[in-house]
């Protein structure tokens, strides 16, 4: 019995120096001269020192394309002229607007939503989130997504959307899913790119090349 219960005690103690040292290097790291990043919970924002109130919603995948590793794979200038809100896959995409808005409603900011990106397991999140019916996001992104071919199939897909992918295994799992998905899109007037690189250089890429969607 005490060994279990050291067992989970030092189980507790790492988790939280983990969260201490995630708060910590969020601080340190992830701000610009030109941004600066706060947290509340798993979601994170960052808030240029530019008055805008326009405002983009990135979604994360799994282990190393946390969201605070997706911060630093959006362009610079991106950071300097948009309120960024970052969540976790693991949470709803509502979750993580509703955090990020009271953080920029702390900072004076009322979010006018530009854009809404998952990669890969955050795909999912935002394909399970979409709905063409909600004209909130005027560019929708699906990086390289993790699917579920019973939750796309009950939605219409517009023409706001643009999906990258083609990494391999994700081209294998999802083959299917991307088959039908490319094809909605497309004919909805959205962009497809199927083209193949690393699963973790999507991000970059996409926001490289659709940085003025973002």
């Amino acid at each position: 019995m005490p060994a279990i219960y050291f067992g989970l005690l030092a189980l507790f103690v790492y988790i939280w120096l983990k969260q201490s040292e995630k708060a910590i290097d969020t601080k340190r790291n992830l701000s610009g001269e030109a941004w600066t990043v706060t947290r509340l919970n798993d979601t994170i924002v960052s808030i240029p020192a530019a008055l805008t109130n326009e405002t983009a919603i990135i979604i994360g995948g799994m282990y190393m394309s946390d969201e605070e590793w997706m911060v630093n794979q959006i362009p610079e200038q991106i950071k300097r002229e948009r309120c960024i809100i970052l969540g976790p896959y693991t949470q709803s995409v509502n979750v993580t607007m509703s955090e990020g808005v009271k953080l920029l409603n702390q900072a004076n900011r009322q979010p006018q939503f530009t854009s809404l990106s998952g990669f890969s397991a955050g795909g999912y999140r935002v394909s399970e989130w979409y709905n063409t019916g909600q004209k909130i996001f005027e560019t929708v992104f699906l990086l390289d997504p993790a699917l579920d071919t019973e939750t796309i199939i009950k939605k219409e897909w517009g023409g706001e959307v643009i999906l990258t992918f083609g990494s391999n295994p994700m081209e294998d799992l999802y083959s299917q899913e991307y088959a039908y998905l490319s094809n909605k899109i497309v004919s909805a007037g959205g962009i497809v790119e199927n083209i193949e690189m690393y699963h973790y250089e999507y991000p970059s890429y996409t926001f490289q090349k659709y940085q003025f969607s973002i």
